[in-house]
């Protein structure tokens, strides 16, 4: 049963960094970060990331890694 609540935990954590990830997408604004993502199930958030990460000039290294880490989740 502990297993269980390690992986709710677990799952819980990911999905709260992946709306950090938003944020800083977003101008670092919480509010359109939740306002966009209200009814966002964990696979569209994960697809939205994949997707805004291929629009910004990060270092490609560091945006290969994110969508590698996002189809991963």
């Amino acid at each position: 049963m502990e297993q269980i609540g390690d992986i709710t935990v677990s799952f819980a954590l990911l999905e709260n960094t992946m709306q950090d990830i938003l944020a800083l997408f977003l101008g670092g604004n919480r509010r359109i970060q939740q306002i966009v993502t209200a009814e966002l199930s964990f696979k569209n958030l994960r697809i939205l990331i994949i997707s805004l990460s291929s629009e910004f000039n990060w270092d490609t290294p560091l945006k290969l890694e994110l969508q590698k880490i996002m189809k991963y989740a």
